[in-house]
This record gives structure tokens, sequence and C-alpha cells, in this order.
């Protein structure tokens, strides 16, 4: 099934991003079943499509996607489940799957932009 012909509206979905979400969903079907079970398996795909899915407008919403989906591949490393060389290089995977990251506007920023 081709997923793409479901983008919600306003998606952008770059070659780049489309790239590393194939790229890891590979990663994640090659780990052995005996090391990550079904259930962490379709986690973790549900996590890369959603950063595939999401829109670079709700920044507060990436950062919040960015970080859940780091923390469940780290967790998963940490209850041996993922190897670590595989979870790190998941989760940059993963994480450019999605539109890149901004930082918060600062403190300052806001007061002297904010009309």
């Amino acid at each position: 099934m081709d997923r793409r012909q479901d983008l919600p509206q306003g998606v952008l979905v770059t070659t780049r991003r489309h790239r590393n979400y194939r790229r890891a969903l590979n990663l994640i079907g090659e780990v052995d079943p005996l090391w990550l079970s079904a259930p962490a398996r379709a986690c973790l795909e549900d996590r890369v499509e959603a950063m595939l899915l999401s829109r670079e407008e709700n920044q507060a919403s990436v950062r919040q996607l960015r970080a859940e989906t780091a923390h469940s591949i780290r967790e998963l490393a940490g209850a041996g489940m993922l190897p670590q060389a595989v979870a790190d290089e998941l989760e940059e995977l993963m994480l450019a799957a999605g539109p890149p990251s901004h930082p918060m506007p600062s403190l300052w920023t806001l007061r002297h932009h904010s009309g």
C-alpha cells in the first residue's frame, strides 16, 4: 500500500524525509524478532510514520514527537531489545524522517518580535 496517497493536507514530504523513513522501516524489519517483539516493532513503525507525516508548522508537536521517538528507542535499547549501534542509527533515521527541528524561540525573541 502506498501511504503517500493519504497524506494529510499541508504535509511536505521531501525526498530526504521519505528516504530516511524507508531506511528506518528497513532497519526495523532487519532486527531479529527474537530481539524486538512484534508490539515493539509496530510501535517503532508507527513512530516513524508519525515523524514522516508531521507538519513543520506545528513545532511544539514536532518537538514532542521527536522527544517521544528518541525516548522509545532509548527504552528499547535499555531493555536489551535493540543493540546500541542499531538504536543509534535508528534514532538518527527516524528523526530525519520528520521535519527539521527548530530551537524554541528565546524569551528575548518573543518580546522583541511580537507585534
